[in-house]
Parts: structure tokens; C-alpha cells; sequence
């Protein structure tokens, strides 16, 4: 299979520079040359991001990387999208939202959310030919960490995290950071909520701007849905939705 459909926001990789800039480390030449050879708007394949990862990981051995990149990405880094998860009215909507436009800010990995009981669970495959374990710690990460902005509640933790992958040496820093419900060896990744959850409001929502922010993403989202990825539609996307201000 292909790596090709498999990408992630550029700015992810901007995040792992940063890191690395204020800790004083050197920027290996890999990631150098990643961001040198496209465009700002241009996502990057997951091999890349992968290898992005590992070489980061190797000047951080202290901490798992996809745990600090996951916590360092915030709503702003994926431009209008962002900011329209972030202006949602309650977590509900918030998760709704990120599974109808997921496909605008990382191909291949589509995420569906359900509710059974009194859980609510985001799922979704991860079909790479190779493992990708931190960037599967850095996705749900980057979740929680935004669910955590998004409510004010710096305490948040889901009821459970799933991996597809094989459960590390080491899960103290993973458990204090993502919560200790974490399993391995899964079907699928998953990551569930208590559905009481589902109502907890978000801070500073802008009906006006999310209104806006709603008619660009619904003009785009439909041609990537139905399968067209072309360069310039990827393009166009990435342009408009993907990239924000990266700090």
C-alpha cells in the first residue's frame, strides 16, 4: 500500500522545530530538508512525519516525543479549522466537527464517532505499512490537549485510550500524561469519553465567526470526501484550512 495517501498539516512539523529551537538542540538535516522542499501550504506523507519523529526523539530521549509534540500543537496550528473546533457549543459538537472535516488536515486515517451506554468513542484504523506508535501517541495527545483548551479543565482524562500498537517498555509517562484507561494490541485506535462528557461547554464560542468559518469548510470538504486529491485541491485546502499561525 501506497504512503502517499497518508499525510498530516505541515505545521505539525513546525511544532517539532520549535521544540527542538527552545531546547537549544540542533535541527537534524532530515527535517531541514523536509520543510525545504515544498510549500508551506503542502501536507506531509506519514513516512516523513515518522521519520520526523524518530530523529526529533533522538535529541529528546528523556521524554516519548509524541507526547510532547501532543501537548505543544494547539487549535490554531490547523488555521480556520481550529478555530472552528474550538467555537463549538459543547465537547459534542466539538468531536462532530472534527470527524466531518478530519479529511481536510490528515488523509487516511478516517475517524468515526458513536456513542454505546455511557461512552462515547472516537475510532479509527491505522492502515501504514510500518509502525507509527508516537504518532499515534502524538494524535491522541494533541486531542486531549485541545479538549483540555477547550474546556478549561486542565484535569480532563478520557475513560480510555486504545492502541493498535504493542504496549511500550515504559507507560508511567504515557499513563501521567494521557490518563492510566490505556490499552495495546487493539483492532483499531480509539479514544472514549464518558457521553456526559459530550455536553461540557467550551469556552469563548463566536456563533458569528464559526458561521463563516462553516461556509469555506463546507465548500471544500465534499470534493476531498468524494476523492478528489489532486495536487491543486490539495492545494487549495491546505491553503485555506490547514495552516495557521504557527508559534
Amino acid at each position: 500500500m501506497s504512503t502517499d495517501v497518508f499525510c498530516v498539516s505541515r505545521a505539525y512539523a513546525q511544532v517539532v522545530i520549535n521544540l527542538l529551537t527552545q531546547r537549544g538542540l540542533p535541527i537534524p538535516n532530515s527535517i531541514g530538508a523536509l520543510l525545504d522542499e515544498g510549500e508551506p501550504e503542502d501536507p506531509v506523507a506519514i513516512d516523513q512525519w515518522v521519520q520526523l519523529l524518530e530523529d526529533a526523539s533522538a535529541l529528546i530521549p528523556d521524554m516519548p516525543i509524541g507526547l510532547l509534540v501532543g501537548q505543544a500543537i494547539q487549535p490554531h496550528h490547523l488555521g480556520i479549522l481550529g478555530y472552528a473546533l474550538m467555537a463549538s457549543d459543547n465537547v459534542g459538537e466539538l468531536l462532530r466537527r472534527y470527524v466531518r472535516y478530519q479529511c481536510t488536515f490528515i488523509r487516511g486515517f478516517p475517524t468515526e464517532l458513536s456513542t454505546s451506554g455511557d461512552t462515547a468513542t472516537l475510532r479509527w484504523p491505522v492502515l501504514t505499512p510500518f509502525s507509527i506508535f508516537q504518532s499515534n501517541v502524538c494524535a491522541v495527545t494533541a486531542m486531549l490537549t485541545a479538549l483540555r483548551t477547550a474546556t478549561g479543565q486542565k484535569r480532563l482524562f478520557p475513560a480510555h485510550i486504545g492502541f493498535v500498537d504493542e504496549k511500550p517498555p515504559e507507560v508511567r509517562k504515557y499513563k501521567a500524561v494521557l490518563g492510566h484507561n490505556l490499552s495495546f494490541n487493539n483492532d483499531v485506535m480509539s479514544f472514549a469519553l464518558p457521553a456526559s462528557m459530550l455536553e461540557l461547554s467550551l469556552v469563548g464560542a463566536d456563533a458569528q465567526l464559526i458561521s463563516i468559518i462553516h461556509r469555506q469548510l463546507d465548500d471544500l470538504t465534499p470534493l476531498v470526501a468524494a476523492g478528489e486529491q489532486s495536487d491543486e485541491l490539495l492545494v487549495n485546502l491546505h491553503r485555506h484550512i490547514a495552516i495557521g499561525p504557527v508559534s
